[in-house]
């Protein structure tokens, strides 16, 4: 079960960019010279397993890091918060977890917790990536055999904008009208 990990490390001085990215060419494996200076990989990421890096972009005009890796089951809060505090940084985690249901947000400025959300997991896709979002509820509208929007608004525990309830509703009454159609 993994849970997909979005930091963006935003980074004010020419020399922490440096270093970071020096660190980052070194391996695949996520920040691994890290381990040592923030104790066990458990303690490091909450999973005793090295963690890979499914991809890394750097935005050098705003000077952001944006990492995306996958923990075991939990995210990484425990290391950003180290992170952060060692080396001065601002961080943004956005991790998502649809086995378990769960979603969240973890804003740290200058050294301080300025956001920890939790949210489900689709209500957190909704919130941070909608395109995706769109595509899984239309798919799981087809696959499962909901009988009204509300219960897949229950469900899932959605709470969504009067637009988008009403782009969802006319979704799903599509497909339901395809599936009797289908019926027939």
């Amino acid at each position: 079960m993994a849970c997909e990990n979005n930091l963006f490390i935003q980074i004010d001085s020419l020399q922490t960019r440096m270093y970071f990215e020096s660190i980052l060419r070194e391996s695949d494996v996520l920040f691994q010279s890290f381990v040592p200076l923030f104790g066990t990989k458990e303690e490091c990421y909450g999973t005793g397993s090295d963690v890979y890096m499914e991809y890394i972009l750097v935005d050098k005009l705003q000077d952001i890091l944006k990492l995306v890796f996958y923990t075991h089951e939990t995210p990484c809060i425990e290391f950003c918060k180290r992170l952060a505090a060692k080396y001065s940084v601002n961080i943004q985690l956005v991790y998502l977890n649809e086995e378990n249901d769960y979603s969240g947000e973890l804003q740290i400025y200058r050294n301080q917790i300025t956001k920890n959300d939790q949210y489900s997991y689709y209500q957190g896709l909704y919130i941070h990536e909608p395109d995706d979002f769109w595509e899984d509820i239309e798919e799981l509208f087809e696959n499962l055999d909901y009988q009204n929007i509300m219960e897949v608004l229950t469900d899932k525990r959605l709470i969504l904008s009067e637009n988008d309830f009403l782009e969802l509703r006319s979704k799903f009454n599509e497909i339901l009208l395809l599936k009797q159609f289908k019926k027939l």
